[in-house]
């Protein structure tokens, strides 16, 4: 087994256990992020460096690649590029995408208890940050960004179906311990919310919302979402009540049989990415946020949101586009916000690069 989720880990049965030193880890944790396609020397380089690499890094790449195949890795060449030749239920990365979009479907389709024990079992898979050793050295991602926010996603997922089945005590230190780690991200904030609500703390959850409200507005110059506002208003007059399951509706059937996965409520789709209604759209989101063909819809909401904030992060630039566009980009469910998020992008670049010439 390879293993991502948490620091870099490969099973003794591969005989691999001579992989060592930064340079080898670090080829080795980029490809196992990329197990879908090959991966280039000169993006291995860029991975390495992200600024300026030495102009002995093509052959650093090369001898790390060398020193992986002789610990034992079936390391293979393909379209130009470097490829992990195992199957993909060796990578516990592929283990937790699938589990995390059966839990999505059962979610959708009204089977609570299904759904909550797919995704235990898919977050069981983690052992701490994506690549978390990497992290600690200086290497840092968008794609070990992705994978952490995905986890987030499907803890959300877990927490909903819990609360589907009115166990809301139960998830509460769950979520207080998260939401301490993750206090901007709102969704887990308002199901903390809840979760205190239900549990006889509504002081609590009006207290986290004013929290919340704070830190967001100091450190990202925003108000909190409509949906949030609506909770906090709902919780000072009790007006919240635990949401009653609905019935469970059938999911749509492709012709071979198979159940057509759909989203659940306040879920992130970005499956207008695949459609190709929008073809320089879908080429400015890849550019941008470096997504990749078999990313699931998680993951590729993950990484705009990722670069978003990058962007708005690098300069004084950020106060002039930073009102609401974390949450346009985060919440993509049509091709409209897609072009919209797309042209945002776009926009941010050249703004920023007419910033840079006019210094």
């Amino acid at each position: 087994m390879f293993r991502v989720l948490g620091h870099l880990d490969v099973s003794e049965e591969e005989g691999a256990s001579g992989v060592r030193g930064l340079r080898q880890r670090a080829v080795l944790g980029y490809i196992l992020l990329h197990h879908g396609s090959p991966v280039t020397v000169a993006r291995l380089e860029q991975a390495l460096w992200p600024s300026d690499a030495p102009p002995t890094g093509r052959q650093v790449v090369y001898n790390a690649v060398h020193a992986l195949r002789r610990a034992g890795l079936p390391l293979e060449k393909r379209a130009g590029g470097y490829q992990l030749g195992v199957a993909p239920d060796r990578l516990d990365v592929v283990r937790f995408q699938l589990l995390l979009a059966r839990g999505r479907t059962d979610l959708a389709n009204g089977h609570w208890e299904a759904a909550s024990r797919v995704l235990r079992e898919a977050l069981s898979l983690w052992r701490g940050q994506a690549l978390a050793d990497l992290a600690e050295q200086g290497l840092y991602w968008r794609e070990m960004a992705a994978l952490n926010d995905s986890r987030l996603t499907a803890l959300e997922y877990r927490v909903e179906a819990e609360f589907r089945m009115g166990r809301h005590r139960d998830v509460l230190g769950e979520l207080e311990a998260v939401v301490e780690a993750e206090p901007l991200r709102e969704r887990l904030c308002g199901q903390l919310m809840e979760a205190l609500y239900h549990s006889g703390r509504q002081a609590d959850a009006l207290r986290l919302y004013r929290r919340t409200r704070t830190g967001l507005n100091e450190q990202l110059g925003l108000e909190p979402s409509p949906a949030l506002r609506e909770l906090e208003h709902a919780i000072l007059n009790h007006e919240l009540r635990p949401e009653p399951a609905p019935p469970a509706v059938p999911l749509p059937r492709t012709p071979a049989g198979r159940p057509v996965p759909a989203p659940v409520s306040d879920s992130v789709t970005v499956r207008s990415l695949r459609t190709g209604r929008h073809a320089e759209s879908e080429r400015l989101v890849r550019e941008h946020a470096g997504i990749d063909p078999d990313d699931c819809d998680e993951i590729v909401a993950a990484k705009i949101r990722w670069v978003v904030r990058r962007a708005l992060d690098s300069g004084d630039l950020a106060t002039v586009v930073r009102c609401g566009v974390i949450d346009l980009l985060a919440g993509i469910r049509n091709d409209e916000t897609l072009r919209a998020g797309s042209l945002l992008l776009d926009r941010i670049s050249q703004l920023h690069q007419a910033e840079a010439v006019s210094r």
